[in-house]
């Protein structure tokens, strides 16, 4: 009796101390550093598919006019669906010991389906992200759903905050992608496109023209025949009907003692919650209007181009190009948020500023000019036979003056005045 009595205690601390060396397990079965390579797998799989993607760019080259730009969603979209496969994968594994974290499996969901979407972008239709943003509401309901399971069963529970954090990544990614998206259709020129039929307005006098407008390519030509003439062209990133594709752009145009008011209210799409609203529709125009007429246009996103008009007041767009050619103004403005400013053969009073990008401008200067980059490069071309006052100033780069003559500084010249903050100024005369 005494000898199993001992015996009984010599296993029973044995089991307390779990076990020896070389033992390959350890209590409820579950190996030592069983948990440890998961995150070095899913590192691995991470470098095997972006390995695959730059793989196949070296070897077929000649498949894709810059592989990188076309799949580079898709590289994306497979870690994604890497990580959803793995969060999922980890939370069902039997004997956990540890709390189970609330909401990684919904959150691996959310991967999966935003991993497929990106990783084939290319050819799915947009409404895969579309439905999903819409229907965000969802992942709160699979995190009570997962709440209520496991509380029911009596498992520990901890509810994933870092998964949250990665859910409105994913969101950030898949909105990038609705954007990169729209915009290769809608300001690139391509996707699908319905020209109407012109409008147009005769005006009582030759009073201003302003055109508020959201994305699109505006180009202003000379009119001849004294009418305003708008010729629209509706555009969209998929085939749909004349008739909805104004329900989505109306044009509203009002005259008022020769004054011509053009609004065009673009609706945006708002995926998920209302935090980033999206452009999936533009209108162009192509737009006569008399040259004496003084013009102001106003956009958010896009191309306006000016050529020939006599009196520029205002042309502005958030992010885009403005085109000023041949043209004329008693005090024209440019303002550019992010783009470029181009500027040929003008004449008169001058003020252009951007804040992210480039302004290149040629002309004849009949008052001052005063031209603003804040990070970019500024460059003023003159005709050698002016008088000019420079004033130039670079926080951050450096400034080039002209040198085929010296600068005249009489109380006639015209001040040009150039800033830079970060960047380059320069100014030369014309050849």
């Amino acid at each position: 009796m005494n000898t199993n009595h001992s015996a009984q205690q010599q296993a029973s601390a044995n089991n307390q101390s779990g076990p020896g060396p070389g033992t390959g397990s350890s209590a409820g079965g579950i190996p030592p550093g069983g948990n440890r390579g998961s995150g070095g797998r899913v590192a691995g799989f991470i470098l095997i598919a972006v390995g695959l993607i730059i793989g196949i760019n070296w070897l077929f080259p000649s498949a894709y006019n810059n592989l990188f730009q076309t799949l580079g969603s898709s590289a994306i979209g497979l870690i994604i669906i890497i990580l959803g496969i793995f969060f999922i994968t980890r939370e069902c594994i039997p004997n956990r010991t540890k709390p189970y974290r609330l909401g990684r499996i919904t959150t691996g969901i959310v991967f999966l389906w935003a991993g497929i979407g990106l990783a084939a972008a290319p050819i799915i239709p947009a409404s895969w992200f579309t439905i999903a943003l819409k229907l965000w509401p969802i992942i709160l309901i699979g995190y009570g759903l997962e709440y209520l399971v496991r509380r029911h069963k009596g498992l520990k529970t901890k509810l994933d905050i870092s998964g949250l954090f990665l859910i409105l990544l994913v969101y950030l990614i898949t909105t990038g992608v609705q954007i990169d998206r729209s915009f290769s259709y809608l300001v690139s020129g391509h996707g699908y496109t319905i020209q109407d039929e012109p409008i147009v307005i005769t005006p009582s006098r030759l009073g201003s023209f302003q055109l508020e407008a959201s994305v699109g390519t505006y180009t202003i030509v000379p009119a001849t025949d004294g009418k305003v003439t708008i010729t629209p062209t509706y555009r969209s990133w998929k085939e749909q009907s004349l008739s909805k594709l104004k329900q989505k752009s109306q044009i509203d145009i009002d005259e008022e003692n020769g004054d011509v008011t053009v609004q065009l209210h673009t609706k945006k799409d708002y995926h998920g919650i209302h935090i980033v609203g999206l452009y999936e529709y533009s209108v162009d125009m192509q737009i006569a209007v008399p040259a004496e007429m003084l013009l102001n246009v106003t956009t958010d996103v896009g191309k306006i181009t000016v050529n020939g008009n006599n009196n520029v007041h205002k042309l502005q767009t958030d992010i885009g190009i403005i085109e000023l050619t041949n043209s004329k103004g008693e005090d024209t403005q440019l303002q550019i948020s992010i783009g470029k400013i181009d500027v040929e053969q003008y004449r008169g009073k001058l003020s252009a500023v951007t804040d992210i990008g480039m302004i290149e401008v040629d002309g004849e200067p009949t008052d001052d000019w005063s031209l603003y980059n804040g990070i970019g490069y500024l460059e003023a071309e003159l005709p050698s036979s002016g008088s000019y006052r420079f004033d130039m100033n670079v926080d951050i780069g450096n400034t080039e003056y002209p040198t085929s003559k010296s600068s005249n500084t009489s109380d006639h010249s015209q001040q040009i005045y150039m800033k830079v903050d970060i960047g380059s100024a320069v100014a030369k005369y014309m050849e």
